[in-house]
């Protein structure tokens, strides 16, 4: 069962809800008929205002609840992945967020999609951490150059580190493949398809870091730490932390309700709670 279904079950229902605001703007109109018709305009008005508040209200509670499980899965998630170098993970995300004038909570995905690729391609821990330092760099830079989200420069980068050429065309990254073969044979000595999946990502680093900086971009993050747009984006990334505060009492108690009458919600974790923790 969805997380709003249940939500609806302890007492947001639809219906419940529709009749009890038709109540209230019955019995502010039945107050008004006494008085004259000004008042009944102005019941009119405050049922009105009644109404958009319980749905405002309403609509922010779920994005609150929604926000707060979003962010606990990817906390868990950066736990998983991260293990005994969480720590360090997080002082990465301090350290670039200081620098660029972003919150390390807008850099935490990015970079944990992209250690999770560098250790599947086949990275140790200690260089993958490394490289994740480096690319998230790259994709905040790249972002802050071609006027863009940090998350839409990360899905592109990543595509362009697999091989995806063309996926860095917008950011760019305009290699064709005659280029990075030869940059293979320079640096490994073996042909393109000859080299491991972590090498391959590992040259792609490599060739994104020095054409940045051929074309100075590297920085370019920083450089506009203080802008408009970047403050706007560091202002909604604050929010959602706020949201996911307001939120998580709202969805602990969906959980723990749900155990109590025993039913099935997909945790955080990605597995139901059945059971009051």
């Amino acid at each position: 069962m969805d997380l709003f279904t249940l939500v609806a079950k302890i007492g947001l229902d639809s219906q419940e809800y529709e009749q009890g605001i038709r109540k209230s703007k019955s019995s502010i109109l039945e107050l008004g008929g006494f008085i004259n018709a000004k008042t009944i305009a102005m019941g009119h008005m405050i049922a009105r205002g009644a109404e958009k508040a319980f749905d405002t209200v309403a609509s922010l509670s779920r994005r609150a609840i929604q926000t707060a499980a979003d962010q606990e899965a990817l906390d868990s998630l950066a736990s998983a992945t991260f293990g005994e170098l969480e720590s360090a993970a997080n002082g990465v995300f301090e350290s670039i967020g200081k620098d660029t004038n972003m919150l390390s909570q807008q850099l935490k995905s990015v970079g944990t999609s992209a250690f999770m690729q560098f250790k599947g391609a086949g990275v140790d821990a200690a260089e993958a951490m490394t490289m994740m330092d480096k690319y998230i760099r790259l994709a905040a830079d790249g972002a802050a150059a071609y006027n863009m989200s940090v998350d839409e420069a990360d899905t592109r980068l990543r595509s362009f580190l697999r091989g995806n050429t063309e996926a860095g065309d917008a950011i760019g990254l305009q290699v064709s493949e005659s280029t990075r073969a030869s940059k293979a044979m320079e640096v490994y000595g073996k042909k393109w398809q000859a080299l491991t999946e972590a090498q391959k990502q590992m040259l792609m680093l490599n060739i994104v870091d020095a054409i940045y900086d051929q074309t100075n971009v590297i920085g370019q993050a920083a450089r506009e730490g203080y802008e408009w747009e970047n403050v706007v984006n560091k202002l909604s990334a604050a929010s959602e932390k706020l949201l996911k505060h307001v939120g998580k009492p709202f969805k602990d108690y969906i959980v723990y309700y749900a155990a109590m009458i025993g039913m099935d919600v997909v945790g955080s974790n990605g597995k139901k709670k059945a059971e009051v923790e």
